[in-house]
């Protein structure tokens, strides 16, 4: 993810998509593990694969749909936290996330963007007990 934008414009040209027809996926820290957050447009909040792809194409004109993955309380743990393997509950958690947001994923193709958006915004940010 880290050097996504390297191929982003390729694929721009390939598909012939413009950028509001784009949803990057990925992961986020600030968001409590499992919590879905649908965002359209913005800077790249410290997040390298979203930095290489406005690098590459020079805005950050394009939705963006959060998983959070929380944040370790040891800052040095960051990189293993980012890169390693979830035990349980998390697995679950992320397991039944990603199924949600695959649902979401495809209310995007067939609704408005802003109203799948709101449906997505919608779900509380609270953390997994």
């Amino acid at each position: 993810m880290n050097r996504s934008g390297l191929i982003f414009n390729s694929i721009l040209k390939k598909t012939d998509a413009d950028l509001d027809d784009i949803v990057v996926i990925c992961d986020n820290m600030d968001l409590y593990s499992g919590v879905l957050r649908l965002k359209r447009e913005g800077g790249d909040a410290g997040h390298n694969g979203l930095y290489s792809i406005i690098n590459q194409i020079g805005t950050g004109n394009f939705s963006r749909f959060y998983i959070g993955i929380g944040r370790p309380t040891d800052k040095d743990k960051v990189y293993e936290h980012v890169l390693g393997i979830p035990e349980e509950p998390e697995i679950t958690i992320f397991k039944n996330s990603i199924v949600l947001a695959v649902d979401y994923l495809l209310k995007i193709v067939t609704s408005s963007s802003e109203k799948v958006m709101n449906e997505v915004n919608r779900i509380k940010n609270i953390p997994n007990n």
